[in-house]
């Protein structure tokens, strides 16, 4: 879910949310008059230009897309971090840490 929050989160992630946003109301516009479709549309745009992430608050992460990029670093700083010191351990042998 982080790897896809991320996707999200950055530039090419909010590029295609505001295409696809402008994609459906543009679409609503010419081709019918249904509003359900261009308020469908008016969701992704919206996201994609104030950068916000609908999605994050599900997984527990910030609604805002620079504390969302934030917080994924920093979890994915403490990962990498935590691997790193249980093969530092694993080296080290038994008892030895």
């Amino acid at each position: 879910m982080n790897d896809f929050l991320g996707f999200l989160s950055s530039p090419a992630g909010r590029a295609m949310r505001i295409a696809a946003g402008y994609m459906l109301v543009a679409g609503s516009l010419a081709k019918s008059d249904k509003v359900s479709l261009r308020t469908l549309g008016i969701v992704p745009l919206a996201a994609g230009l104030f950068d916000w992430c609908l999605l994050a608050p599900l997984a527990n992460k910030p609604f805002e897309g620079q504390e969302l990029r934030r917080s994924l670093k920093a979890h994915d700083i403490a990962s990498r971090l935590g691997k790193h010191q249980v093969a530092e351990r694993s080296l080290a042998g038994p008892g030895l840490s």
